[in-house]
């Protein structure tokens, strides 16, 4: 009986030799000859670690594993497939829901005994073990370069250049920029006009294009005025989102002195950091920061955002938190949107997180939603591919047809026969060439399971244990593209790819509709008076 399997392997540095690719693709392939496995796809992530799922190849052979097409994956060990425990786990219980097992060709142990799977799991935490030390000792290499001021990775800031001995040096061309836009903050200027004065001055970036108007990175950035640092900033958020704002303790961060050469004096660095601290107070409106769903809001009568603030009733007898339109502050606009209370939307937003979004019972539901919403595009896709199919094999049997006919062709036919092949030819390398971006698309569709969006939700329900509305509101915002808020209805507008594993170009959404009156009700309840059924999603 034929047994279709795929195989997959992995190496985490393009610095590696090739050859440990290699090396595991022939002893899977020796593994699958001696027991009679047909290998009918081959998995190869390049330079990838395996501390995270973030893998292209793996994540398709993941999606390929929901058409039942094999029943084996085939790996070299088990730290070729993953080095954290709760991702072996769980992509392991997704293969196994689809009926496909894992088999390690070093380890060859039977996980379906108790023995194997003890054996298993003891392999599984030597991996991680292991990933993390090597983190550990890279960490403190890397922290021994930092702190002897030399490079360390990533792209050298805008004006500096690395040396030969792997230290920074400036970047002349660069650097006066730098001090132009330093120059130009000190004398009052917006990020907005340094940025038109540099455009207009023919200066470009440094991926030569027309300076934007945000130049935060430099303004704040303390290595100008001579001051390495390393190790400052938090790359990544709890839910693994990219983060330039928040910082490391002090005493995680390595700053040293004139440890680079400066850009631009110490005097005027801290002059020009002044000026910013005065323009934030300046532009920070009244307890803004304080509102929860700041930012997320839009008026669905006129379009323009809706922001938090207070009213105070009449003879100043009472005050009422609002979240309301802001076009108020326009006559020209014309909105007859009435404000909404904030304590009331906050809750009911809040609820909706909880009961809904972050509720586990409703992984299968979610999935659901999500398929359905691409369950078209699928179809769509497919049924083109079959088309072109088709059509590639119809012009390659025109083209074999075409050429027998040439043997006995006379000079003129002869010449109209080689015209029209090479017209079919070119025809068909059109279609070959749409079959193989149409394909590509198709492989690189987002991965849903259950099981994925359960370990996202409890993923995302750690970031708000501490109860912080700072963590509150960046989970909404990872969450919630838009709340669009009208005199009839409220409508959430829920990123559904953020319960993915990995980005995807397709925008996956759902909206969660209710009346404005209901919310009130909804609010007052323990938990939302929702199931899944109920729930009006568009």
């Amino acid at each position: 009986m034929k047994i279709n399997v795929v195989s997959y392997a992995r190496f985490s540095s393009s610095n590696q030799r090739e050859a440990s690719i290699e090396i595991q693709q022939h002893h899977i392939n020796r593994y699958c000859e001696e027991n009679g496995l047909t290998i009918i796809r081959e998995y190869v992530d390049r330079a990838q670690s395996a501390t995270t799922d973030n893998r292209v190849e793996f994540q398709q052979m993941i999606r390929d594993a929901e058409t039942k097409a094999f029943s084996f994956v085939v790996i070299y060990n088990t730290s070729r497939f993953c080095r954290n425990i709760q991702d072996h786990l769980k992509y392991k219980a997704i293969l196994e829901s689809y009926g496909v097992r894992i088999l390690s060709v070093q380890e060859g142990f039977d996980e379906t005994t108790p023995e194997g799977d003890l054996m298993n799991n003891f392999m599984m935490s030597i991996n991680q073990w292991y990933s993390k030390d090597l983190a550990r000792k890279t960490f403190l290499g890397t922290l021994e370069s930092a702190r002897e001021c030399k490079h360390v990775g990533g792209t050298p800031p805008f004006g500096y250049d690395v040396g030969p001995d792997g230290k920074y040096i400036i970047n002349e061309k660069e650097a006066e920029i730098v001090r132009m836009i330093f120059d130009m903050v000190e004398e009052g200027k917006s990020h907005r006009e340094v940025a038109k004065t540099l455009n207009d001055l023919g200066y470009k970036n440094r991926a030569g294009k027309p300076f934007n108007r945000t130049f935060s990175d430099i303004v704040n950035n303390r290595k100008y005025m001579g001051e390495y640092t390393w190790n400052r900033i938090i790359n990544t958020t709890p839910l693994g989102m990219r983060s330039s704002r928040l910082e490391k303790d002090e005493s995680q961060i390595v700053r040293v002195p004139n440890g680079m050469p400066a850009i631009v004096s110490r005097e005027q660095f801290l002059r020009v950091q002044n000026i910013l601290i005065e323009r934030r107070k300046y532009c920070k409106r009244t307890k803004e920061s304080d509102y929860l769903l700041s930012g997320l809001l839009t008026c669905g009568e006129c379009n323009y955002r809706m922001c938090g603030g207070k009213h105070v009733n009449g003879n100043r007898k009472s005050t009422e938190f609002l979240y309301r339109c802001y076009s108020y502050q326009r006559p020209e606009v014309e909105c007859h949107n009435k404000p909404i209370n904030l304590i009331m939307l906050d809750t009911y937003i809040l609820n909706i997180l909880r009961s809904v979004l972050l509720n586990e019972k409703y992984c299968k539901s979610i999935e659901r939603t999500m398929r359905s919403k691409l369950g078209k595009e699928y179809v769509d896709l497919r049924e083109r591919r079959d088309q072109l199919s088709q059509k590639i094999q119809k012009e390659a049997e025109t083209i074999e047809n075409l050429v027998k006919e040439l043997g006995s062709a006379k000079n003129l036919v002869y010449q109209e026969l080689v015209s029209t092949i090479e017209k079919t030819t070119a025809h068909k390398l059109d279609l070959e060439t749409e079959l193989k971006a149409l394909e590509s698309s198709m492989r690189n569709s987002p991965t849903i399971h259950h099981e994925l969006i359960r370990a996202k939700m409890i993923k995302m329900r750690g970031t708000i244990k501490d109860g912080k509305s700072g963590s509150i509101k960046m989970l909404l915002r990872h969450l919630i593209k838009e709340i669009i808020i009208t005199n009839d209805e409220v409508r959430v507008v829920v990123k559904l790819n953020a319960y993915l594993p990995l980005k995807s170009d397709r925008q996956l959404q759902m909206t969660i509709v209710e009346k404005r009156e209901n919310v009130a009700y909804i609010t007052n309840q323990d938990k939302l008076a929702y199931n899944w059924t109920s729930l009006k999603i568009q």
